[in-house]
């Protein structure tokens, strides 16, 4: 059996790969955490060291344990379904407790994959977030080029650096998120710090991440699957709402996106990067320069690859496909 552990919003991705499965004939089932405060029965009953896990999907259908021979922890909750916990007639629980429910059911997960350690993992949940920092670090220790960086709270550090290095873009320390508010949909995206709006910021603001912006001739988002490489050019220069991130994206004038062979040089130093992160995959994010150069951006252990699979007919869901099933037959 293999399981596969999700979310119920916005995770297409684990759907196109439960396809492949089926096609396959790799017996599998899902289970999303909203799920889990949303009724679907389920126990994990510990007893010395024995671990006894059930979730009854009904109709005969039941998820054990012990049958797990792999498993890839995807996502796991939205926490946009937390309402319903609350009593009809009581009063309005307040954004704490919504935070200490929304902490309970991620560490829910934990307890879920504490439940599922005879199988194979693909992706644990210690590994579904790195920090940008550390992994800038990292990857300029295995030969990878990246941007000089500053986290601060302070404008005369920014000040400092952007003398040094010209142009600043300012980033998240983990990955983007987006939130409602007002009634409106707002979303973290790379933006560039002028000298002007620098010249508005107080003498302390909010930690940040600021990097020199690199020219770019193009981005390159790359998906990295136990030792290989599928990379996809994009060309998010030819439009200013795209320029500083191709999340910002343009729906009516989309960027072209075209396949994209590394060198083998620079995808032999991403493997490198990956395995000194502990991470059998990922997406990365680089940088073809305007002068040719290749600078590393970031990896996100969890990031969405249909976005290349698509474009370039790669198929990268029947290729993890593929690989959950070695792992459930010992041949990965």
């Amino acid at each position: 059996m293999i399981v596969l552990l999700s979310q119920v919003l916005g995770e297409a991705t684990t759907s196109l790969v439960m396809d492949w499965l089926h096609h396959l004939g790799a017996p599998h089932l899902r289970l999303n955490g909203e799920e889990l405060n949303e009724g679907l029965p389920f126990a994990a009953e510990l007893e010395g060291s024995e671990v006894r896990f059930e979730v009854d999907y009904g109709g005969g259908t039941v998820l054990r344990g012990h049958e797990a021979r792999a498993a890839w922890l995807r996502r796991w909750h939205t926490f946009q379904n937390l309402e319903q916990l609350r009593a009809p007639g009581t009063p309005e629980p307040g954004p704490s407790m919504y935070t200490y429910l929304s902490r309970e059911l991620g560490s829910l997960s934990a307890v879920v994959e504490e439940a599922l350690d005879g199988a194979a993992w693909l992706t644990r949940g210690g590994e579904m977030s790195v920090g940008k920092f550390h992994v800038l670090r990292q990857a300029a220790r295995v030969g990878l080029e990246v941007p000089p960086t500053l986290v601060t709270n302070q404008r005369a550090q920014l000040e400092r650096f952007m003398a040094r290095h010209g142009r600043v873009v300012c980033k998240p320390m983990r990955e983007a998120v987006t939130f409602l508010a007002d009634g409106r949909a707002w979303a973290s995206f790379t933006a560039e710090v002028t000298p002007e709006l620098a010249g508005r910021l107080p003498g302390t603001f909010f930690p940040t991440l600021l990097q020199q912006r690199v020219e770019k001739a193009y981005e390159l988002r790359v998906f990295y699957l136990a030792g290989r490489c599928w990379a996809m050019a994009m060309f998010s220069q030819g439009d200013p709402q795209t320029q500083a991130d191709f999340r910002n994206y343009n729906h009516e004038r989309p960027n072209r996106c075209v396949p994209f062979q590394l060198p083998d040089e620079i995808e032999a130093r991403c493997g490198a990067l990956m395995r000194a992160l502990g991470l059998a995959t990922g997406s990365l994010d680089l940088i073809r320069a305007a002068d040719g150069r290749y600078v590393f951006l970031e990896v996100n252990p969890v990031g969405q690859f249909g976005m290349v699979s698509d474009p370039c007919n790669y198929q990268l869901e029947r290729e993890v496909a593929e690989y959950l099933i070695g792992l459930a037959d010992g041949t990965a």
